[in-house]
């Protein structure tokens, strides 16, 4: 029984071991290399992603629903390619501009696998 539970510890420690390996990080500017833990910057600073595709758009997808500027949020995962494209429309833009629309203020952001140098 005690082997049991010890598999079992060891299992649960790869697992969140493993599920914190996946994020998003900076790839220029003066965020170079540093972790991104907001919305704020997509679509100004390239980024790229590590780890699970899956979790770091789930991941992604949280964060932006947490920003009060973005509305029509889309993540997805092009499995083809595999880049994570996400999508929002600029709340800021909106407001800015009598004449602005959704299409106008819509941002695309496209973020690569993250090179395993």
């Amino acid at each position: 029984m005690k082997i049991f539970f010890s598999l079992l510890t060891f299992g649960f420690v790869l697992m969140s071991a493993s599920s914190h390996a996946a994020g998003l990080e900076y790839t220029e500017g003066s965020l170079e290399g540093k972790p991104v833990e907001h919305t704020g910057y997509l679509g100004y600073y390239d980024v790229c992603y590590t780890g699970n595709p899956w979790k770091v758009r789930t991941m992604l997808n949280e964060m932006a629903l947490e920003s009060y500027e973005k509305i029509e949020i889309r993540v997805w995962l092009n499995t083809q390619t595999k880049v994570i494209e996400f999508d929002y429309v600029d709340t800021k833009c909106l407001d800015d501009s009598l004449d602005a629309t959704y299409s106008s203020c819509k941002v695309e952001v496209i973020i690569p696998k993250c090179s395993e140098n």
